[in-house]
């Protein structure tokens, strides 16, 4: 009997437990957030990051500024340019090199020898060099190039006219005589 009263005993003992977890089950409990928290690689802040969103002014065009108003002129330097029987392309490279400028020499001409020696600017240089080799020299400061060209071909003068004279005249006299011959019902061009 005692191993019967002992298992009466263990089930009352456990059906008087369930009953009592049972009743704690049904209380109201609040919601509990868990919170995880990182753990921190380095001890100080991270560096800022570069944000490619910011607010800008868009640029302006700046003023040209105008030389001539602040009472300046460009001063350019005095060099002795002494060449003998050189090409020249060879002195374009030697004139333009005394200011710093890139040199053009036409092909035509690059093969001419040229000796010359003399002291002056860049300018005076170009001007002297283009009356003893008898080509256009051209400087350009804005674009920083000097630039060696054969002379343009000569205008041609026609008969009876001038050579500096226009041959204009002549032109729109012929013009005036072809209007006269033409009839009235034929087109007649304005051309």
């Amino acid at each position: 009997m005692r191993t019967r009263d002992h298992i009466v005993s263990c089930a009352l003992l456990a059906l008087s437990l369930s009953a009592c977890s049972g009743a704690h089950s049904l209380e109201w409990k609040p919601d509990q957030k868990r919170h995880a928290y990182a753990v921190s690689l380095s001890q100080t802040a991270p560096e800022p990051v570069y944000n490619r969103l910011r607010w800008v002014h868009a640029p302006d065009v700046m003023p040209a500024r105008d030389l001539a108003d602040s009472g300046a002129g460009v001063i350019f330097p005095v060099v002795h340019l002494d060449l003998k029987a050189v090409s020249l392309d060879e002195a374009a490279k030697a004139l333009a090199s005394t200011s710093h400028y890139s040199s053009f020499c036409a092909s035509s001409i690059a093969g001419r020898k040229l000796t010359i020696s003399k002291l002056g600017t860049i300018d005076e240089l170009a001007v002297a060099i283009g009356k003893s080799a008898d080509i256009r020299v051209q400087v350009d400061h804005e674009g920083r190039a000097v630039r060696f060209l054969p002379k343009p071909a000569p205008e041609p003068a026609f008969y009876g006219t001038a050579p500096g004279a226009s041959a204009a005249a002549p032109a729109s006299q012929g013009l005036a005589l072809v209007e006269k011959e033409v009839t009235p019902h034929e087109h007649q061009s304005t051309h």
